[in-house]
């Protein structure tokens, strides 16, 4: 899950705690958080500094942190990478049986002889 702020405005951090119980009721006990800061870009404007963040960010173990801009790009990229890798290494297992049954399904349905019996093909 995606827990984010706007490094330019205090309030969006000060939320936070709130999102961050919400998620916490609604959601699996061993959710993955990944707090990202949005607009790093307006950095001139920054209110909310990088320690405050990380600090938030020890305080409720969270293993990911992120400051990111649409705007320029930076770390956008990054932050889909890490939750695409967070999701394959929690969920490999089931991504390795999924992938079997197909395999199987997909062998089972080539495997077939055609030979003439009549009037049906096995």
């Amino acid at each position: 899950m995606f827990l984010c702020y706007d490094i330019t405005r205090l309030e969006t951090f000060a939320h936070l705690d709130t999102w961050y119980e919400e998620m916490m009721s609604q959601c699996d006990p061993d959710v993955t958080i990944v707090l990202v800061g949005t607009k790093k870009d307006l950095e001139s404007e920054r209110m909310v500094t990088t320690a405050r963040a990380q600090q938030f960010m020890k305080e409720k173990s969270i293993n990911f942190f992120f400051e990111t801009s649409a705007k320029s790009g930076e770390n956008v990229e990054e932050v889909f990478i890490t939750a695409a890798k967070i999701l394959y290494y929690r969920f490999r297992e089931k991504f390795d049986q999924m992938k079997e049954k197909m395999m199987a399904q997909r062998a089972g349905g080539r495997g077939k002889k055609l030979t003439k019996k009549k009037n049906s093909l096995t």
